[in-house]
């Protein structure tokens, strides 16, 4: 079991606690509108209140997908093996489930009103937030991971994963090609960044990171621009 505290700035004093009452490793709790935060833990998703420290409903989750977790405006986003389910974040009902999806995913990649952006595999899939349904997906050159939330409205960011060759296409002013010379073809390649249209997923640009870059890129994005950090140095982009 695990607890999740409250606690009241400046002072720090302890306001609530709440105890989940099940083994496992949780997830991070995520805080949520209208005064709620999210614990995950040990096969469920509670909410609690914010202000109580009571629980206001309880939702399965499947194991292994502690951490995985996400929310977006009204919902709350459950990945499983193979599927995503979306649950009203107000009352825990769920309000649809997308499957059909590789065991070992999928992943929230970012959402907006409209869609769920979700990875599985090297294939971004957009579903429709109001229903699940497959919008459209795009076949990127390595598997994405998430950017960080809060997530723009117009545009979707995403990390590309180390070991896979990425090309930049269709960024002006800059041209990177990491495919290098045919001999060179059996190496690890480097990290990358990926920017998609919501509304139809196609790619806006694609960047392979120069230099020997092997790190992952954090990502996180506004409406303007998208921003990376490597490890070592945080690069700005232009949408």
């Amino acid at each position: 079991m695990y607890d999740v505290y409250a606690l009241a700035l400046p002072s720090r004093r302890i306001r609530w606690r709440y105890r989940v009452p099940r083994p496992g490793y949780p997830g991070a709790p995520i805080i949520l509108g209208a005064g709620c935060c999210l614990a995950s833990v040990g096969g469920t998703v509670d909410a609690i209140d914010a202000v109580t420290g009571k629980r206001r409903w309880q939702a399965p989750l499947d194991p292994y997908f502690d951490d995985a977790v996400r929310t977006s405006g009204s919902l709350v986003l459950v990945p499983g093996f193979g599927t995503l389910t979306a649950l009203a974040a107000d009352t825990g009902a769920r309000l649809w489930k997308a499957d059909g999806f590789s065991r070992e995913g999928p992943g929230v990649l970012a959402a907006t009103p409209q869609v769920v952006c979700i990875g599985d595999g090297k294939t971004a899939y957009g579903l429709d937030a109001r229903t699940g349904a497959v919008r459209w997906r795009t076949r990127l050159p390595a598997p994405p991971t998430p950017s960080a939330p809060p997530w723009p409205r117009t545009l979707i960011a995403m990390a590309l994963s180390p070991g896979l060759v990425a090309r930049t296409v269709g960024m002006p002013g800059l041209t990177v090609d990491l495919a290098g010379p045919a001999g060179l073809a059996g190496r690890r390649e480097n990290a990358g960044l990926a920017v998609l249209n919501p509304a139809d997923g196609r790619p806006h640009w694609i960047l392979g990171a120069p230099g020997n870059t092997r790190t992952p890129w954090t990502v996180r994005a506004d409406e303007a621009r998208v921003y990376a950090f490597d490890g070592e140095r945080l690069l700005a982009f232009g949408r």
